[in-house]
């Protein structure tokens, strides 16, 4: 979040059941898998860090923020830095790390999950995009 340049790459998206494309629509009730890919900024490979994952979920008109804990649980977040908790520690980052952010049924309304690592004591590098979930009932 300092602004600085960075070659980071973030790729990610969701699937249904079958397995077979990955959609950014689902319907109520479907059987969701969300996966990323972070490659690091080459001068952070090597350091130990943690990967990020931000869920803001728009259900009946009403804003949730949440975070993917450590024990693969989303929990509710109050938008600030310091209380934002990390999805995986890693020690050290690699080249490149395949995280699952989501496995299951989400309620119906949008999501959006955003994805980003963090080396200790350094900034939040983050996708400049999120990744987009609308399921409808």
């Amino acid at each position: 979040m300092s602004g600085a340049s960075t070659n980071a790459l973030f790729c990610a998206g969701a699937y249904g059941a079958d397995g077979l494309e990955y959609s950014s629509s689902f319907t109520a009730g479907d059987y969701i898998t969300i996966i990323a890919e972070i490659k690091p900024d080459s001068v952070d490979v090597g350091t130990n860090g943690e990967l990020i994952v931000v869920l803001l979920s728009v259900i009946g008109g009403q804003q949730q923020w949440s975070f993917l804990n450590t024990d693969g649980n989303f929990e509710s977040w109050d938008l600030k830095l310091p209380s934002l908790g990390s999805a995986e520690i890693v020690t050290p980052l690699e080249v490149i790390h395949e995280i699952t952010l989501f496995e299951g049924e989400l309620q119906a309304g949008k999501h959006r999950m955003a994805i980003g690592y963090m080396v200790d004591g350094g900034p939040l590098i983050y996708a400049p995009k999120a990744i987009k979930i609308n399921v409808t009932d």
